[in-house]
């Protein structure tokens, strides 16, 4: 069936599929799903889409769900696409990336504000009028549960490519010199669906590489890299309260 550009097709509902609350925590990194599933006393439930699973979080008096793994732009809007369908409308996205700019270092916080898209899946949702912006509702949580934490952080752009080996030297300098500050997979796919589906959707990113040195420096491993994870996982979840 051809869909016309007013014509919204949802995603079927399943009797397997996994209730979600509103707000949701998407996470693309199994690893870490189930670190802050731990940190935050998860519920898990059903998977709602494999291999992501859903954790029901007890938000103050309310409720909210973590989501995950999802991992790169199709699954990530797959998995977003199923909780919008379930009524969801509130989303924070707690993802990962690697700098590419001298000022943002292993284990910093990147409040993301837009997206460069270098992935397959938002040219199916009209970039063009739904640009891969940050939601200001999700956005500002975000920032104040930062501020109110006194935690350092940087606000600005990055660059989505679905494409994990197509990192290259040449576009780490020439999007670096652009003032692109880093690199992930998911967020300009998720920024582009949340603002066509009219839903509000923001993204804390720590980072995990640095890409923008002679040599790539892998720190998920690291220390430094652990302790800012979970320290987003605290403040993705405070954020979510104000959600809730």
């Amino acid at each position: 069936m051809i869909f016309s550009d007013d014509v919204v097709a949802e995603p079927a509902r399943t009797p397997l599929d996994a209730r979600v609350h509103d707000p949701v925590i998407l996470c693309p990194v199994e690893e870490i799903t189930k670190l802050a599933a731990g940190a935050l006393g998860g519920v898990k439930s059903l998977r709602l889409l494999h291999p992501a699973r859903v954790y029901t979080l007890g938000l103050g008096r309310g409720r909210g769900s973590l989501v995950g793994p999802c991992m790169g732009a199709p699954v990530a809007v797959m998995v977003l696409e199923k909780c919008i369908a379930q009524g969801v409308r509130n989303f924070l996205f707690l993802g990962f990336c690697g700098s590419i700019n001298p000022g943002l270092r292993l284990g910093d916080l990147l409040v993301v504000a837009s997206a460069l898209s270098e992935e397959g899946t938002s040219p199916h949702y009209f970039p063009d009028r739904f640009p891969p912006l940050a939601g200001p509702k999700a956005t500002l949580a975000l920032e104040q549960a930062l501020k109110s934490e006194r935690v350092r952080y940087q606000k600005g752009q990055v660059w989505t490519s679905d494409a994990f080996y197509r990192e290259t030297r040449d576009k780490v300098r020439r999007y670096g010199q652009q003032g692109v500050l880093g690199v992930e997979m998911e967020t300009s796919a998720l920024f582009t669906v949340a603002r066509y589906r009219g839903v509000n959707l923001g993204a804390l990113m720590v980072v995990t590489d640095e890409l923008f040195g002679p040599s790539w420096i892998v720190g998920y491993t690291r220390s430094v890299v652990m302790k800012a994870i979970g320290k987003a996982i605290c403040l993705v979840r405070a954020a979510a309260v104000s959600l809730a």
